[in-house]
């Protein structure tokens, strides 16, 4: 047994063809004694999940997601330079793939650049998905080499515009050999970019000083908690979706807040944020139990989640029928009444429930035949968004004092362009908040949502206004609650709600009335 088999029953290696070795041993030597296998890659450790006595587990993944976790390639409420990942190692390719997995969003182009030496690993976590932008810089593993280089993706990164945007520096994660070197390394580059978040994955094998400033995360602990079983995608979706609750609902967040929350009760320290371990214990119950309920909640929008198995290969364009569906289940689960408010807010926890379950660890998979509404026809429709803001702001004499009025959809920003791909995926949950679906267009032609265009209107304000935070632009003027906007500016979510059975027509789709009753009480 080799020096990394801590004990009879739980064995592990720094290969996993060692482990696998070991665990033929053992079975040879001690058949019948149950055996514990930790392996790296979990597709590794699944060829041995149908072995009696066998209980193998991959750690690798519960690395990458307490990494992720901890720290997010992506903040909420801050722009930032895309993530950096600089390593030469197989822990390098699965946090690339991971982020990749999920953070990759229909409406916003993703970016990770890679640094290092061998570019084998991020081409081979660039193929996982090629819509994604991975680039690669050949870097030796030097500080002063390694500093520059990223001082240069810093300020090639196009910054915000003034008073649109709160920034900081980006997430540098390093997992790269010798270990040595690249701790030394992380602390240089910390030290050098004080607003960067700079994580460092190493073994464990070695008690290295942690460099300061930077989080040091090992194998070693990710291993023990995997063969304690501690690693669970149910109890980290809970942590997630209570994150994502207390981030919508904090103290002064007058737009975001939910009308009626799912989950009340939440308590928030001085500083305005929410701690899991200080919740009532009631509380968390409800975020666990939706957790715990997710595959089923996800089942009735036609999406399959299980703990294991292939990443999902394209963000998941839900349709209003299925977010629907999704927000009675949740609502059941909570036991919560149905009425305006928490229906709701629990179209809008449908609709960002796959995210999260995603970065959870779930692997998520439609089931329901192909989608209405694809992310290539979004994108071609997100222009003809464009060109009716431009309608408003040329019927209300640019009211907005927004530069974007006059600007071609070639000129805009990636961000500005994601905004308005952001409007045809969000409308979903408008329509589903007020009983309207679509579907292919027949012969009878769609429903006239002028009866709706009001509520339509002031749910596309609070979409953009969550979009604006989330994204880091919270600061926007008009990120304020619907009922102090003024009228001209109402207009402008007006005309673009009006327009949007006309877009969506474009895409062989109508708008028809799905639920009679909307969000009344039933």
């Amino acid at each position: 047994m080799s020096q990394h088999a801590t004990d009879a029953e739980v064995l592990w290696a720094s290969e996993d063809d060692r482990t696998a070795s070991l665990l033929t041993e053992h079975l040879a030597n001690r058949p019948g004694v149950p055996v514990t296998a930790l392996f790296r890659e979990e597709a590794v450790a699944g060829l041995w999940q149908d072995q009696p006595g066998v209980s193998a587990r991959s750690w690798e993944p519960t690395l990458v997601r307490d990494v992720l976790t901890a720290f997010p390639p992506q903040l909420v409420e801050r722009l930032a330079p895309p993530p950096v990942v600089i390593g030469d190692s197989a822990i390098a390719r699965a946090l690339v793939q991971e982020i990749l997995a999920g953070w990759e969003s229909l409406t916003h182009t993703l970016t990770i650049h890679c640094l290092g030496s061998d570019d084998t690993w991020a081409r081979d976590a660039w193929l996982t998905n090629q819509r994604a932008e991975v680039t690669w810089l050949t870097v030796p593993l030097q500080a002063s080499s390694v500093i520059r280089a990223l001082s240069d993706l810093v300020e090639q990164w196009p910054r915000p515009k003034p008073n649109r945007g709160t920034q900081t520096g980006p997430t540098i994660y390093v997992a790269a050999t010798p270990e040595g070197r690249a701790l030394a390394v992380s602390g240089a580059v910390a030290e050098a970019l004080p607003d960067a978040r700079v994580v460092a994955v190493v073994s464990g094998d070695i008690a290295w000083p942690a460099p300061e400033k930077v989080a040091v995360f090992t194998a070693a602990e990710a291993r023990t908690r995997v063969a304690a079983q501690a690693e669970d995608p149910t109890a980290r979706l809970a942590r997630l979706l209570f994150d994502d609750a207390a981030w919508l609902g904090a103290p002064g967040a007058e737009a975001t807040a939910p009308p009626a929350p799912l989950f009340p009760g939440l308590s928030y320290g001085p500083d305005g944020r929410a701690v899991w371990q200080d919740q009532d214990a009631l509380v968390r119950s409800r975020f666990a139990a939706l957790a715990e309920a997710c595959p089923h909640v996800l089942a009735a929008g036609g999406v399959e989640a299980c703990s294991r198995g292939p990443r999902r290969s394209e963000p998941l364009v839900c349709s209003p029928t299925e977010l629907a569906a999704m927000a009675e289940k949740v609502l059941a689960v909570l036991k919560t009444p149905r009425s305006a408010g928490t229906w709701l807010t629990a179209v809008e926890c449908a609709a960002h429930l796959p995210v999260l379950a995603t970065r959870a660890g779930f692997a998520l998979r439609r089931v329901s035949g192909d989608p209405l509404l694809t992310p290539e026809l979004v994108n071609l429709l997100a222009p003809q968004v464009h060109l009716t803001y431009q309608d408003a702001s040329a019927a209300t004499s640019n009211a907005s004092g927004s530069p974007l009025a006059a600007q071609l959809w070639d000129g805009l920003t990636e961000f500005e362009k994601a905004s308005n791909r952001e409007v045809v995926v969000g409308c979903a949950v408008a329509y589903a908040s007020e009983g309207l679906a679509w579907r292919e267009a027949t012969t009878a032609g769609g429903t006239d949502i002028t009866g709706h265009l009001d509520r339509l209107a002031e749910l596309e304000h609070r979409r953009w206004a969550i979009n604006e935070r989330r994204h880091g632009r919270g600061d926007h003027k008009w990120a304020i609650p619907w009922d102090q906007i003024e009228p001209e500016l109402k207009s402008y979510d007006l005309l673009i709600m009006r327009a949007m059975p006309m877009i969506l027509a474009d895409a062989g789709l109508e708008v028809y009335e799905a639920d009679p009753t909307g969000p009344s009480m039933t």
